[in-house]
């Protein structure tokens, strides 16, 4: 592997240093974040549905792409924030250029619906994300193991 990716949940605190080590071991650091999405607006704060949030993984392609997540990581903090520092779908599609997206992990906006049964909002969420950042949207695949109870 010639490169490598660091996802902080809510931040970008390790930036930096993450940058920094890898230069120094000649290898090409992808800065990026793992987010959470508002379920409604950014200023909807009731407890029971606006604390139950979705996440999802940016990564910054460019330069255009780590500014974009600057600040969609500064909104989030600044206006977003109740719990968890989130963003809202509205004010993210705002900010979408150089950056490419992943559908996260269990929590995320595909996979809870799958895990509820939900295909259909599973499909929604995915043509969503799918026509907000264009060519530049990739569902992950996570292997889990199933138990019987």
């Amino acid at each position: 592997m010639n490169s490598c990716a660091l996802t902080d949940h809510g931040s970008m605190y390790g930036a930096l240093k993450f940058k920094n080590a890898m230069k120094e071991a000649g290898l090409k650091p992808i800065l990026g974040c793992e987010i959470y999405i508002a379920p409604r607006g950014m200023d909807q704060k009731d407890f029971g549905i606006d604390n139950k949030y979705f996440h999802l993984v940016l990564l910054a392609k460019n330069l255009q792409g780590y500014k974009n997540l600057v600040k969609i990581v500064s909104i989030a903090h600044m206006e977003g924030f109740y719990y968890r520092p989130r963003i809202d779908i509205d004010t993210l599609s705002k900010y979408t250029d150089g950056i490419i997206a992943l559908s996260a992990c269990l929590a995320g906006p595909i996979s809870t619906p799958l895990l509820n049964g939900d295909f259909n909002k599973a499909l929604e969420s995915a043509k969503i994300y799918s026509n907000m950042f264009k060519n530049n949207f990739y569902i992950e695949i996570k292997e889990m193991e199933w138990r019987n109870k």
